[in-house]
């Protein structure tokens, strides 16, 4: 069975002064570090996106954080954020049918 990132932390690597890498003579310039930094995000995008998707259809459980532009903002125990299309009490957990997916969340509305 083939395991797949839903998120991929992408930073370049810098000399840190005191360490044995530092002292290495073969460092590569800035401009690859940052184009190579920035293929690793473009694949962290479709990687994202992708995992998302594989939630539209299904149903869940979100704890309710925060509210913005009349919808309600959540995560899942799974990090997932979700984006639930009505005013949902914050501090509560409530079960969200997903209908869209995007690279940075979901969008879903309550089951009742």
């Amino acid at each position: 069975k083939e395991v797949r990132f839903s998120k991929i932390h992408v930073f370049p690597y810098s000399i840190r002064k005191g360490t044995k890498a530092a002292l290495m003579s073969d460092q590569l310039p800035n401009s690859v570090k940052k184009d190579r930094a920035r293929k690793l995000i473009e694949i962290d995008k479709d990687l994202q996106l992708e995992y998302n998707k594989t939630f539209v259809g299904k149903t869940v459980s979100v704890l309710v954080e925060e509210h913005k532009n009349g919808r309600s903002i959540g995560h899942t125990e799974n990090f997932l954020k979700v984006i639930i299309e009505e005013l949902v009490e914050t501090n509560t957990n409530v079960d969200v049918l997903v209908e869209k997916a995007f690279t940075d969340e979901v969008f879903g509305k309550c089951v009742k």
